[in-house]
């Protein structure tokens, strides 16, 4: 999948301010439950589903963006500088589970 990197900072929120589309307040965290936080297209890959990908460890889907679409991942990350150095990148993404599961 194609990654591309974001921060919890409310200018990048949309006007939505620093709450995921599954109402997770990340305006001081960068995790969940221990895990990284990304937005994915939900159509592809619905909230609560949780991932592992390569070289960055595992992350669960909180959140959804108008420009992730298909196969992209949008990860939030600690800083601006840390989301420019990151860039956009390919990288293999496993799924451990679809949704919020049973």
């Amino acid at each position: 999948m194609e990654l591309s990197f974001y921060t919890n900072h409310p200018s990048e929120g949309g006007g939505y301010g620093a709450i995921t589309k599954s109402g997770y307040d990340i305006s001081n965290t960068i995790k969940y439950q221990g895990m990284g936080i990304v937005a994915s297209d939900n159509k592809q890959l619905p909230l609560y589903s949780i991932i592992e990908i390569e070289g960055l460890g595992k992350y669960i889907v909180l959140d959804s963006g108008g420009k992730i679409t298909k196969n992209k991942l949008d990860v939030l990350v600690s800083t601006r500088k840390e989301a420019f150095e990151r860039g956009r990148y390919k990288a293999k993404v496993s799924i451990i589970r679809i949704g919020k599961g049973d």
